[in-house]
């Protein structure tokens, strides 16, 4: 039973670190959570050595892994949930309210659109030619990568 609350601490451990690190700096704050998740997860396994703690490995690796992959599941959705953005930017309007046409300005074309048509290229996976996008050699093997996982796991539609 120690183990478990142990693992479980180190986990609620590293959720708070998550919390400490993304205030102090600018990097992507999913790429963050899951170094961290891996950087505490082994500052766990060290302390337990160091401390020559007499611990079940796979009970307290069970517990931090649950913690940790409970939180990173939840940060991803609230990191990338387009619903609660909206939902927070109508709570932090006048009245609670806005038009339909600035919700579907804001959210489907810009954030659909045009967002990602610039995280595309910003990633060299397309260019900008005359008249419309060109796929690149990074994303032509992304687009391979895709394809591959979705044909490999049946998935006819993603997106």
């Amino acid at each position: 039973m120690f183990e478990v609350v142990f693992g479980f601490a180190a986990g609620l451990a590293y959720v708070c670190s998550v919390a400490l690190v993304l205030r102090r700096t600018t990097a992507s704050p999913a790429a963050l959570a899951i170094v961290l998740s891996l950087v505490d997860y082994f500052l766990l396994l060290a302390l337990v050595l160091l401390l020559d703690i007499r611990a079940a490995f796979w009970a307290v690796s069970i517990a931090y892994w649950f913690v940790a992959v409970s939180f990173l599941m939840l940060f991803g959705a609230v990191y990338k949930s387009v619903s609660l953005r909206m939902v927070l930017d109508l709570y932090e309007r006048p009245g609670r309210s806005a038009p339909e046409d600035a919700i579907k300005a804001g959210y489907v074309e810009a954030d659909s659109f045009e967002h990602r048509l610039g995280v595309m290229l910003e990633a060299g996976m397309a260019e900008q030619v005359a008249g419309g996008y060109s796929l690149l050699p990074k994303g032509m093997r992304v687009a391979l990568v895709a394809a591959a996982l979705q044909k490999a796991f049946a998935i006819e539609r993603s997106g």
